[in-house]
């Protein structure tokens, strides 16, 4: 009789994790089934889709699903793929208009980071903005003359005036215009916006936080015809929002 090893059915590995994004790739496109639906989800003709669903109910999985399947075109767009934790604006208050802003300038701020990654030597105005904000955000090394420049304390004399270090961070600030001329006739640049409202409570300031992401969204999407936004949040709290704004 041939040895036939016995399988742990105690063994925590066996299948998989319960969470889609902490799933190694290979694993999680073994098991991941797709759908007529993801067709939908992952095209480009459509510029923001949002999925609603429980918690568990694969959410995660099928942003990262869409993202594969994006990915595994011959011309590889830029992606940024990232919670709502990791971006969100830190502030304080209720009012709608400023979590607008703020939250504008966070995803154009790591729009930004991660184009400033992908470029080579920067010689125009907007090459050297956009890898001065890969640099604040750790997706680079900081380049000889930018660390030289960074050290320059506590200004670097120009005539009259004087520009200190935070003054190059002014970038930031207009990143939108930035980030708009370099999308201009480029292939789609995509975000995809997993658990944008965790922890969510049924409070002013945390309605305001969520709704705002979206309008914020939505007048990215005009001012950067080229952005692609796929987003995630449970239903309950979409009702609520829907209610609220």
């Amino acid at each position: 009789m041939p040895f036939m090893a016995l399988i742990d059915l105690a063994d925590p590995c066996l299948f998989g994790n319960d969470a889609a994004e902490d799933e190694e790739e290979e694993v999680f496109l073994a098991h991941a089934l797709e759908r007529v639906e993801l067709s939908r989800f992952a095209s480009p003709n459509e510029k923001i889709c949002i999925v609603r669903a429980y918690k568990g109910e694969g959410k995660s999985a099928l942003l990262r699903f869409a993202r594969h399947k994006i990915t595994s075109t011959e011309t590889v767009p830029l992606i940024v793929a990232t919670t709502a934790a990791a971006i969100a604006p830190t502030l304080s208050t209720s009012d709608f208009h400023q979590w607008v802003r703020h939250w504008k300038a966070a995803i154009v701020g790591r729009f930004a980071a991660e184009i400033g990654a992908q470029i080579g030597f920067a010689w125009k105005d907007d090459s050297m903005s956009l890898v001065e904000e890969a640099e604040k955000a750790g997706l680079r090394s900081r380049s000889l003359v930018g660390s030289v420049l960074h050290r320059l304390k506590p200004a670097i004399s120009v005539g009259p005036a004087e520009i200190t270090p935070s003054d190059r961070a002014r970038g930031t600030a207009n990143a939108e215009a930035v980030v708009q001329r370099w999308a201009q006739g480029r292939q789609p640049i995509w975000l995809f916006l997993d658990d944008i409202d965790q922890n969510f409570e049924d409070t002013g300031e945390a309605r305001a936080k969520v709704a705002a992401a979206f309008v914020a969204s939505r007048e990215l999407l005009r001012a950067i015809p080229e952005l692609r936004i796929r987003a995630a949040i449970r239903p309950n709290v979409w009702t609520t929002l829907k209610l609220r704004f």
